[in-house]
């Protein structure tokens, strides 16, 4: 069983810390020293919330003691939605935070700041960051944002009590596809109403979208979904199809209904009744508290894959990058400021301790405090050689839409895998091309 003590929890800042950091920003206000003000803004909730904020606000206060001409103003709640409005408003903040999946599809849009020349400016190299991380949010060689915080997806969640009883080794498996299949087959049990009980696997579940399960599961078969040579969508590749009709199968003949391994509350893993499950990085610190008082004994392992044709690491990256709208009356500061959180080794210690944050370097050393918490270490070893993420094209919000209702149809309304992504590839196509 994997035990966390203090290390394993997110430290939660308390009210007075709050104050503190609130009252050097109004002192500075006050006192006449601060020539520019920056705003930077968050959709990741408020101080005392959410781990990120409270990571977001020290790395603030630090920044500001640092650059005293700077008045620093954090804004809460600015979702990529109410970014679009502020921007053709032109009151958007200077700098902000937003999941990775918008920073192509708003820079291509014209409302976001190509960062090249500004990192070109401050000697700043993209290739100090995770390739993939990077790679995400640039299109047609525009830096449109930098990596503040990698999450990789997925990993998986196993119960070493359950694996070990159906007779497995809880300490190795499952590595492979086959293995989960087996897992599948000796563990699930149903009531007298055919309801499970207890169950092996829910593939297309615990991914946050179907999309995301999908996707993973294609790079674990050896899929792909973007080809780089023709620029072209491959969404009809043949491993993509397969792993989508093993979704179904799962689906179909165990996991059809989880009704019957749902707690009360908390996270349906650590109720005790399934073995393996998808987890994300930023996920790690609730599941070793909710399976720690549960009493759920548990591991972490790499995605399994297929034995044959498929890579070593099946993962991908997503996560918060950092963005300057084109309205930013400051670009220079903003600039210096999305250094300061992505690369600085202050700031990235600050992101590692508060909020168990994965960074978007390749080097650092909050990485060996990652490695030193028993509950991240893993994380480092899955971060070290991650390769792939969605296809990086204006177009992706509508590609994952659309790949969310191509797998629906399938396991819910019976259409055939082939199908479904035949016609998933024909409408990103399609809509691509309004792009061109």
């Amino acid at each position: 069983m994997v035990r966390t003590g203090r290390e394993g929890r997110i430290a939660r800042p308390r009210w007075w810390q709050f104050l503190l950091v609130a009252g050097a920003v109004a002192l500075q206000a006050t006192s006449g020293a601060a020539a520019v003000t920056l705003q930077v803004a968050s959709g990741w909730g408020n101080p005392g919330v959410h781990p990120l904020a409270d990571a977001w606000m020290q790395m603030i206060q630090r920044f500001q003691a640092a650059h005293p001409d700077i008045k620093v103003e954090p804004l809460w709640g600015v979702s990529p939605e109410k970014l679009t409005t502020m921007i053709a408003g032109g009151v958007a903040p200077d700098v902000v935070g937003v999941g990775a999946q918008w920073v192509v599809p708003m820079g291509y849009a014209g409302q976001l700041t190509d960062l090249t020349p500004l990192m070109k400016q401050r000697g700043l190299d993209p290739r100090r960051f995770l390739p993939p991380a990077v790679g995400q949010l640039n299109w047609q060689g525009r830096q449109y944002g930098l990596p503040w915080v990698t999450n990789v997806t997925f990993a998986m969640l196993i119960n070493t009590d359950l694996l070990d009883s159906g007779g497995f080794d809880s300490r190795r498996q499952p590595l492979y596809v086959d293995e989960v299949d087996e897992i599948q087959r000796k563990l699930t049990r149903r009531n007298a109403d055919g309801v499970p009980t207890q169950l092996g696997i829910a593939p297309h579940e615990f991914a946050g979208e179907l999309a995301n399960a999908l996707t993973s599961w294609a790079f674990a078969f050896g899929g792909r979904w973007w080809d780089e040579a023709t620029s072209t969508f491959t969404s009809t590749h043949p491993a993509n199809v397969a792993a989508l009709q093993w979704m179904h199968w799962h689906k179909t003949n165990f996991a059809d209904n989880l009704n019957g391994i749902r707690p009360t509350s908390g996270s349906v893993f650590c109720g005790g009744h399934l073995a393996l499950s998808f987890v994300d990085a930023f996920s790690m610190p609730n599941v070793a508290q909710q399976c720690g008082a549960a009493g759920v004994s548990w591991r972490l392992g790499p995605q399994p894959t297929l034995r044959q044709g498929a890579p070593s690491n099946p993962m991908w990256v997503s996560g918060p990058a950092m963005v300057i709208p084109v309205t930013s009356k400051h670009p220079q500061e903003a600039m210096a400021f999305i250094e300061y959180v992505t690369t600085s080794e202050e700031a990235l210690e600050i992101l590692v301790r508060v909020a168990k944050g994965l960074p978007g370097v390749l080097r650092s050393r909050a990485w060996n405090l990652l490695r030193s918490d028993s509950t991240m270490a893993p994380w480092v070893d899955f971060t070290a050689d991650v390769r792939f993420s969605r296809p990086v094209v204006p177009n992706q919000r509508f590609w994952v839409a659309e790949l969310n209702k191509a797998v629906q149809d399938v396991l819910s309304r019976g259409v055939p895998p082939l199908q479904a992504l035949t016609n998933h590839q024909r409408l990103v196509t399609e809509d691509l091309a309004r792009y061109r």
